[in-house]
């Protein structure tokens, strides 16, 4: 899967430029948590719900509302937006974009194409992903089989009792186990024969360690 499917499109976007009480607004209007800032077309910084709330007067003030909204009106964007952003491309592969994310604790990413902007992709995004590949929620069973030594044909097994019960299989995820060297399966597949299923992936040497 690439940004491209999943990204928002033509994000709305702000000004360096633009007064920080109006970022805010906007920003609390849409629910957005990130705003891209843009200066002719070009990608200039980023600014977040987070920023805001540094530059905004302590609650504990005895500044009027009147006050901390006139301290705002004179901070504009460019002086408290992060510069220079951290961006991926379209075509970037989404778990590309997931370890990008992840390593520099940023939640979320401009998406640029040929030096412009063109969309954004948030942890809310990329959440979704997630719960996509594992289907959560779904009407399907999930078969986890753990431990699973690195071997050829092992995972052709699983797909082989599959066909030989005529089960389809909404999804088949393979992930490495931390420091062990072996994997775990998740199969998910309907309801029907799934107590048959589970015992021919035993007496295959495949035990199913859990069923959700």
């Amino acid at each position: 899967m690439l940004v491209a499917t999943w990204m928002t499109a033509d994000p709305v976007t702000v000004t360096p430029h633009a007064r920080l009480k109006e970022a805010e607004d906007l920003m609390t209007k849409h629910e957005f948590r990130h705003l891209p800032v843009v200066d002719q077309g070009k990608l200039v910084g980023i600014l977040t719900m987070n920023d805001v709330r540094k530059a905004s007067p302590s609650p504990a003030t005895t500044l009027s509302r009147g006050e901390v909204n006139y301290l705002l009106d004179q901070i504009v964007v460019s002086d408290v937006m992060t510069r220079d952003p951290i961006t991926v491309g379209a075509d970037t592969p989404v778990e590309d974009a997931a370890l990008l994310a992840y390593r520099h604790k940023i939640g979320a990413l401009p998406v640029v194409q040929e030096g412009r902007l063109v969309g954004i992709i948030t942890q809310s995004d990329l959440f979704d992903i997630m719960m996509s590949i594992f289907q959560a929620g779904e009407g399907n069973r999930r078969i986890s089989i753990e431990g699973m030594p690195r071997e050829l044909g092992s995972f052709r097994k699983v797909v082989d009792i599959l066909d030989e019960y005529r089960t389809p299989f909404s999804s088949i995820l393979v992930f490495p186990q931390r420091d062990s060297g072996l994997y775990t399966y998740f199969v998910r597949v309907p309801d029907r024969q799934l107590p048959e299923i589970i015992e021919a992936l035993k007496v295959a040497g495949m035990p199913a360690t859990h069923v959700s």
